[in-house]
């Protein structure tokens, strides 16, 4: 039987009381600070304060709903409802819409219980005077009236960011329960949740922001921690869409998971590696006057002529040839499948090669966005502002940045990508392209590349600093590129290739 959640009745209303001895404590303290500054108050003041107070919601609220969630998965998890639904991912479904209408009754209540303590307090839709105070004991109501510009803004924020909250933890609570089937895992998981919101609460450092509960409980809370409300709401936002899209995972053939796991291993391992190496740049320069622009910048440093660093060659090493190693294999994959009858359908070498050539022309674009992307998400993580304006090199402005990672980034790849096609078609040995490209690599060494006229590292971020301007680079990339790309031509239409 479905155990369907209803409107909070009487079982629920014994919150009441609670809430209402707890919103009377506000209401004396603004009367309070109202009779000391002589500032005027309304009822936003104590129903803002009451539904963002963080130790009502990690000590009452936020239990009651954790406790919810165990209880209805439990109660509602039956194999003949499994079959009746066709599918675990529809059974999670339904119970997150049947939780999201219990949320949405609590939720009403809680705010309810306040509001009564709200009577005989001056109503009205604007700010009022003491929310404007910044004062001690009236953090909530300054940080919320500075970041919106009508009270009923700040509520409805604070209702959609705890009801978006819980949400996420239902469905992972659900999809947790639905794989294991086991309640001690389940519960076991709840507490661990409720755990975190004390330890994150008091205990956690300010750096441990991006995984303290209370910032995505309490709005007030979230935006003094990530000095805005946009970051909180976008990580939910990022969490609640992982979890939609791993739903078609409950359920299916893992085995079969499993094989395609064994064979994407090296990407994820390749992925997880530049990860943990921009997480390790970061952690270096923490404390820097820095932006997140500059954190760009020197995480894909590179070398230049004036300048060589063991570690940041390495890094640019293992990213861009990394990458021309998926390359290769992508390469070899063709290869093996080239043979007359692709040859006829599409009716010449060139056109072949064309083909796929778009296709891996697409794979850059790709790449430079999630390294981009990544970079960008990691030095705002680490608290490096988001500013156009470099404070490292200060001479450098955002349009040069974006068209050195950009156009400069395409090209040098789509060189690296040609130069390997024509060095596996000559020797018939994809790898051996490989061995080029890092024989090609002494180029980054000091000295050893003149005033930048070979076409290997000019990607390099650190060539932002050099007086060589940057369309140099790009002639350069593009010059080259162009006689392979005449080579490659020319190799197609007068080799003989044997099947």
């Amino acid at each position: 039987m479905i155990t369907r959640n209803r409107w909070p009745a009487l079982n629920w209303l014994w919150i009441v009381p609670v809430i209402g001895m707890y919103a009377w404590s506000i209401r004396q303290s603004l009367i309070t600070i109202s009779e000391t500054e002589e500032r005027s108050y309304n009822f936003w003041d104590l129903l803002l304060q009451g539904s963002n107070d963080v130790y009502l919601i990690n000590y009452l609220m936020f239990p009651l709903f954790l406790f919810r969630i165990g209880y209805q998965l439990t109660r509602s998890f039956e194999y003949t409802l499994l079959i009746r639904f066709g599918s675990y991912a529809k059974w999670i479904v339904r119970q997150a819409l049947d939780f999201s209408l219990f949320t949405v009754s609590l939720l009403l209540l809680w705010n309810a219980s306040i509001l009564s303590l709200a009577i005989g307090l001056p109503f009205s839709m604007e700010w009022s005077e003491i929310s404007r105070l910044d004062r001690d004991g009236n953090e909530i109501l300054f940080i919320l009236s500075s970041f919106f510009s009508s009270p009923l803004l700040a509520w409805t924020g604070q209702f959609l960011l705890f009801f978006l909250t819980l949400t996420i933890i239902h469905l992972l609570a659900a999809m947790l329960y639905a794989v294991s089937k086991s309640k001690w895992l389940l519960n076991s998981f709840l507490t661990s949740l409720f755990i975190l919101a004390i330890l994150s609460f008091k205990v956690f450092p300010p750096s441990f922001k991006w995984v303290s509960l209370p910032n995505y409980l309490s709005l007030f809370h979230g935006i003094g921690s990530f000095g805005h409300f946009i970051i909180p709401v976008t990580v939910l936002g990022a969490l609640l869409v992982i979890c939609i899209c791993s739903l078609w995972l409950i359920g299916r053939d893992y085995p079969l998971f499993k094989t395609q796991l064994k064979e994407k291993w090296p990407i994820l391992a390749f992925s997880g590696f530049i990860l943990f190496a921009l997480i390790m740049k970061a952690v270096q320069f923490r404390g820097e006057q820095m932006t997140a622009s500059d954190y760009w910048i020197v995480s894909f440093f590179g070398t230049t002529q004036e300048g060589f660093d063991i570690l940041s060659f390495s890094f640019y090493l293992i990213v861009f040839l990394g990458f021309m190693y998926f390359v290769q294999l992508f390469l070899h994959t063709q290869l093996k499948e080239l043979n007359y009858t692709s040859i006829i359908r599409h009716r010449s070498m060139v056109k072949w090669l064309s083909r796929w050539l778009t296709k891996l022309f697409g794979f850059i674009l790709l790449f430079l966005s999630i390294l981009m992307v990544g970079a960008l998400m990691i030095g705002i993580a680490f608290d490096y502002p988001l500013l156009e304006n470099s404070l490292l090199f200060p001479d450098i402005s955002f349009p040069p940045i974006l068209y050195h990672f950009w156009v400069n980034g395409f090209l040098q790849l789509a060189f690296y990508i040609l130069l390997v096609i024509l060095v596996s078609l000559f020797t018939e040995d994809v790898m051996k392209s490989f061995t080029v490209l890092l024989g090609m690599s002494i180029f980054m060494f000091p000295g050893v590349n003149f005033n930048y006229f070979f076409p290997f590292g000019l990607n390099s971020m650190g060539l932002l600093l050099e007086s060589t301007p940057l369309v140099q680079h790009s002639a350069v990339l593009l010059v080259y590129s162009v006689l392979l790309s005449t080579a490659l031509v020319y190799v197609l239409r007068k080799k003989d290739f044997n099947f």
